[in-house]
C-alpha cells in the first residue's frame, strides 16, 4: 500500500521550551492556579505572558484581584531577569511566596507564539476556556467595573506625566434642554475623548458600549454649545492579536469588530485610536489636549 504523505501536515520546524508558573492563593493549601507561561525558542527569543486574563481574576477574587495582579507582575519581572542571564529556570526562586514552576516541556510549532499557545492549552484552562464558553444574552452585558478601572488607569498615567490635565477627566456636560448630563472620559476647551475597552470574553457588549461612547462624542460635536472642543477621539484598549490566551476564532471576531468600530467613528468625524495599555492612551490624550 502506497501512502501519500502530502495528505498529512508537515512537521513543525520551530523548537522551544516552556514553563508554567502556578499560584497558590492560600499558601500550604495545595490549591494551585497556573497564571504565567514562560517560553524560550531555539533562536533564544523569550516571551513571558500572564496565562489567566485580568477579567477572570476580577471575577474570582473581586476587590483582592488588584493585589494578585501586582504579585503576578512582580513574579514576571523576576522570571524575565532570571532567564535573560540563564538558559533555563532550574535555579529560579520566586520573590513572592506561593508561586512555583508547575510544569515544563519541550515543544515544536511554527513560532514562539505557537509554543505559548500549546502551553496555555495544556496547563491553563482558565486562560482560554472562559473565552470559548457559550454565553447567553443575559451574561453578555458590559463589565462596568472593567471600564471604570480602564478609565482610572488612563487618568492616573496622564496625571503622572502631566498633572495639569488632572481636572479635565470625567467631565459632565448638558447637551440638550433635558436636564441630563453626559459624562466624557476627558474634555477641555480643545479636545474631548471617551475611553473604551474590548474585552475578549465580552465582545458583543464591548462593541455596544464603545458605540454608545462614539455617539456621545458625536452629540457633543453637533451640540449648540458656544465653546466646545474641536478634536474628538474614541480611545479603545485592545489586547494584542498575538496574545496566546486568546483563541484564533476570537481574534478574527476582534479584527472584524475593530474594522466596524473604526468605520463608525470616522463616519461621525471622530478619530478611532487603538492602544494596548493605559500609558499609550495617556500619551494620546496629552498630545491631543495640548
Amino acid at each position: 500500500m502506497i501512502i501519500d504523505h502530502t495528505l498529512f501536515p508537515s512537521k513543525p520546524s520551530y523548537g522551544g521550551r516552556w514553563w508554567s508558573i502556578s499560584f497558590e492563593p492560600i499558601v500550604g493549601s495545595g490549591e494551585r492556579i497556573n497564571v504565567i507561561i514562560v517560553a524560550k525558542g531555539e533562536d533564544t527569543k523569550v516571551r513571558i505572558i500572564q496565562s489567566i486574563r485580568d477579567e477572570i481574576l476580577d471575577a474570582i477574587y473581586g476587590i483582592k484581584s488588584d493585589g494578585i495582579k501586582d504579585m503576578i507582575q512582580w513574579v514576571r519581572c523576576s522570571l524575565q531577569s532570571h532567564i535573560d542571564s540563564n538558559s533555563s529556570l532550574d535555579t529560579w526562586i520566586s520573590p513572592v511566596g506561593g508561586f512555583h514552576i508547575s510544569m515544563e516541556a519541550n515543544a515544536l510549532d511554527d513560532s514562539l507564539t505557537g509554543v505559548l499557545r500549546q502551553a496555555v492549552r495544556l496547563t491553563a484552562s482558565l486562560g482560554t476556556l472562559s473565552l470559548e464558553a457559550e454565553r447567553n444574552d443575559e451574561d453578555d452585558r458590559p463589565n462596568e467595573k472593567q471600564s471604570e478601572q480602564w478609565a482610572t488607569r488612563i487618568s492616573d498615567e496622564t496625571k503622572f506625566i502631566n498633572p495639569k490635565l488632572a481636572d479635565y477627566f470625567g467631565a459632565r456636560v448638558q447637551l440638550s434642554s433635558v436636564n441630563v448630563h453626559t459624562k466624557f472620559g476627558f474634555m477641555n476647551d480643545m479636545y474631548a475623548s471617551n475611553f473604551g475597552l474590548m474585552v475578549p470574553s465580552r465582545l458583543s457588549s464591548s462593541l455596544n458600549s464603545i458605540k454608545a461612547k462614539v455617539y456621545d462624542l458625536e452629540s457633543l460635536s453637533r451640540s449648540s454649545m458656544v465653546l466646545k472642543p474641536q478634536r474628538f477621539d474614541i480611545i479603545v484598549g485592545i489586547p494584542s492579536f498575538d496574545d496566546p490566551t486568546i483563541p484564533p476564532k476570537t481574534v478574527l471576531k476582534m479584527k472584524g469588530y475593530l474594522e466596524e468600530m473604526t468605520d463608525l467613528a470616522l463616519s461621525e468625524g471622530i478619530e478611532f485610536f487603538a492602544v494596548e495599555n493605559a500609558k499609550q492612551a495617556a500619551l494620546r490624550v496629552i498630545k491631543q489636549a495640548a
